[in-house]
C-alpha cells in the first residue's frame, strides 16, 4: 500500500484536506446511479492501474494500456462495483471515471477540482453513464503526451 502522503500520488490539496477532515460526500442518494458511496479512507488509497482500450482503427483489435490512478470509492449502495466511479489519474492531473465494463478512462475537464466535485457528487458519478453536462474527454494513454508521461509510443 502507498500511503496518502506519498508524492506518486499527486494528490490534490483540496483533496486532501477533504479527506483528512473525514468529510463525506453530500447529496442525496436516490440521483445517483452508484447510490451513496463512501470514499476510502487516507490511509487506504492506492495507485493502481485502469485498462483503457484503444483501436487505431475500426479494422484493428482494440489494444488495452493501464493508466496509472488512484481510486478514490470504497464502497456503493447501487448495483455496480465502486473501482473507477471516481479516480484521480496523477499524469494527468485530472479526475475522472473508468469504465469497467468497456475499459475506457473518460476525464473531467482540466479546470475541474475536488471542491467542484465535492459540491455536485452525483453529477460527477454519473457522468459513466451521461457526460452530456459535462466537460470530457477519453484518455490517450497511447499518445506522445509529457501529460500521461509518454514521450513515445508504447
Amino acid at each position: 500500500m502507498i500511503a496518502m502522503t506519498s508524492r506518486s500520488l499527486e494528490l490534490p490539496a483540496d483533496l486532501v484536506e477533504f479527506l483528512r477532515s473525514g468529510r463525506r460526500l453530500d447529496y442525496d442518494p436516490a440521483t445517483c446511479e452508484a447510490g451513496a458511496v463512501r470514499l476510502h479512507e487516507p490511509d487506504n488509497l492506492t495507485l493502481r492501474t485502469f485498462a483503457s482500450q484503444h483501436a487505431a482503427s475500426p479494422d484493428v483489435d482494440a489494444e488495452l494500456h493501464d493508466v496509472p490512478g488512484v481510486d478514490l470509492v470504497a464502497k456503493c449502495t447501487g448495483d455496480y462495483d465502486p473501482p473507477g466511479l471516481l479516480v484521480w489519474f496523477p499524469n494527468e492531473r485530472r479526475y475522472g471515471v473508468w469504465d469497467a465494463s468497456h475499459d475506457f478512462v473518460f476525464l473531467f475537464g482540466a479546470e475541474t477540482s475536488w471542491s467542484d466535485i465535492a459540491r455536485s457528487p452525483a453529477r460527477y458519478i454519473n457522468a459513466q453513464w451521461d457526460f452530456d453536462d459535462l466537460e470530457r474527454e477519453e484518455i490517450a494513454p497511447w499518445a506522445p503526451s509529457p501529460a500521461n508521461g509518454n514521450d513515445a509510443w508504447n
